[in-house]
């Protein structure tokens, strides 16, 4: 996903029993990010494929130290 432009933020998390993806793009970026979760889905292995995604407007949430909280 960091290879990905229109991605400013994004975390991997397990969504139910799926692995899903929450992006912070643009909106008009967000058909770009879906393009490159389908091309990186063909050459990931079933396991690692995501399954989900959801997109934010708004900067992913943070703890104290700054990292990315996976809620």
């Amino acid at each position: 996903m960091g290879k990905c432009e229109a991605v400013k933020e994004c975390v991997v998390k397990e969504m139910g029993k799926k692995i899903g993806v929450v992006v912070y793009c643009d909106e008009d970026k967000q058909q770009q990010v879906r393009d490159f979760i389908t091309e990186a889905n063909r050459t990931l292995p079933l396991y690692k494929r995501m399954s989900a995604v959801e997109f934010s407007t708004e900067p992913l949430p943070r703890n104290g130290a700054g990292k990315l909280l996976r809620q």
